[in-house]
């Protein structure tokens, strides 16, 4: 049962570390145009955590492109505009990024709640036992 407990929290652990990492790449990339008829270069596409559940408990982080991968955009100026001045933007939100943000911190919490209370049972039956 303990090491249970331990490979569902730990399992949590790292979907929550790889959505903050999937955010961050999303939130430096924010800016990567590509031309509009998406020839190279192209707009960055953002990517996504998903989060499986595993049969065994725990939960399994999966990373998937976002759809639309990417936006219409208006730059003239930009090297990359077509001659209406459309370029491709991704298709991300600073908003919706700090939400990602935030959803991880909770679920990387709850995970280490997990392993605090594995913890002080542990040691409340230890004393129980001496």
């Amino acid at each position: 049962m303990a090491d249970n407990v331990f490979s569902i929290a730990s399992s949590g652990l790292r979907a929550a570390a790889l959505q903050v990492n999937v955010t961050a790449n999303n939130i430096a990339n924010m800016r990567t145009n590509g031309n509009f008829d998406e020839t190279a270069p192209q707009a960055f596409q953002a990517q996504d955590v998903v989060h499986n559940s595993l049969p065994s408990g725990g939960v399994e982080g999966r990373v998937v492109g976002r759809d639309p991968k990417s936006l219409v955009g208006f730059d003239p100026n930009s090297p990359l505009a077509d001659a209406l001045g459309r370029i491709r933007v991704p298709n991300i939100s600073p908003e919706n990024e700090m939400v990602s943000l935030i959803s991880a911190k909770y679920s990387y919490q709850a995970s280490l709640k997990i392993l605090d209370t594995k913890n002080d049972m542990t040691k409340q039956t230890l004393d129980i036992i001496s």
